[in-house]
């Protein structure tokens, strides 16, 4: 698997949008990190909490890629794996 990032930078969002990483909202005004390219063929673009990129770029397991909202909002996998039972999680 390989993701090839045409476009990579922080934006102010003009609209509302979910984070691919941890599938919370992202509010219109608010700074994020945008980016887009194809990943094993299939172009996409995703937008990012600040926090959950700085997560993803700590995150050593992310060779094979990721499931969208499976880690907690700027949490790496592994930092996510201790709370993802440990409370209940609202998908908004």
């Amino acid at each position: 698997m390989s993701f090839t990032a045409l476009t990579s930078e922080v934006r102010k969002a003009r609209k509302d949008h979910c984070c691919v990483w941890c599938r919370e909202k992202i509010l219109a005004g608010e700074n994020c990190f945008y980016q887009s390219g194809p990943f094993d063929g299939v172009f996409q673009s995703n937008y990012w909490h600040i926090e959950c990129d700085k997560a993803a770029g700590r995150d050593d397991d992310l060779d094979d890629g990721f499931t969208a909202g499976e880690c907690r909002r700027g949490m790496t996998y592994r930092e996510s794996d201790d709370v993802r039972f440990a409370e209940p999680r609202s998908w908004n």
